[in-house]
């Protein structure tokens, strides 16, 4: 499975057999945790 993940929006990219239910919460979790995933994303590449 690849995600993109925008500053506001996620959406799926591909998928290789996860299930409807299981994309579902990956993306509910994705979402819950986007500030914390775009913070860490910015602070590692930014140096």
């Amino acid at each position: 499975m690849i995600l993109y993940i925008k500053k506001t929006e996620v959406g799926l990219a591909k998928n290789h057999g996860l299930s409807d239910p299981q994309l579902a919460r990956i993306k509910t979790l994705v979402e819950e945790h986007l500030d914390e995933l775009t913070g860490a994303w910015d602070a590692f590449f930014s140096g």
